[in-house]
């Protein structure tokens, strides 16, 4: 049985995914620091629902962030980044 349910959100993959605080998930984003720098920063996020190996989220995210899909476990909040 299939059923649309209209829903705004951000489709990314689990590899993406942190834990964050008191059992809720978290996203790694890139954002643009002072100098031009690259600067990691945590965004809490909302699963509504699970497809595969990709999630559907909403949450503190917005269009057009870069999102850490990989090897978020070798990042920190704050950390500055270069992008390659």
């Amino acid at each position: 049985m299939n059923e649309t349910i209209a829903q705004s959100g951000f489709w990314l993959p689990t590899t993406a995914l942190i834990k964050g605080d008191r059992g809720l998930w978290s996203c790694y984003v890139v954002i643009e620091g002072e100098n031009g720098t690259q600067i990691v920063e945590k965004r809490d996020i909302e699963i509504l629902y699970t497809e595969s190996s990709r999630i559907l989220v909403r949450g503190t995210i917005n269009p057009g962030d870069r999102v850490i899909t990989q090897g978020t476990q070798r990042v920190v909040p704050g950390q500055i980044v270069i992008s390659e």
